[in-house]
């Protein structure tokens, strides 16, 4: 299984999904309120949330199959 990062925007109600925190916060830098820092330590066994955004870490199913 691999990693997913659901990151949504309070205000807007918009979502997007990220394989990876760097490239999440990369590509959203200070709208998150937020650093990369603390992100990398907060364990996700709870949604992180400030007045901006709301970040869930979940788990992507993917298929078992070999693809050729």
């Amino acid at each position: 299984m691999r990693k997913i990062y659901h990151l949504e925007f309070k205000e807007s109600g918009f979502h997007f999904h990220y394989g990876d925190l760097t490239i999440l916060c990369n590509t959203w830098g200070k709208n998150l309120g937020v650093s990369k820092f603390t992100l990398d330590r907060w364990d996700f066994e709870t949604p992180y949330e400030n007045e901006n955004i709301i970040i869930h870490k979940t788990e992507l199913v993917i298929s078992k199959r070999s693809v050729k």
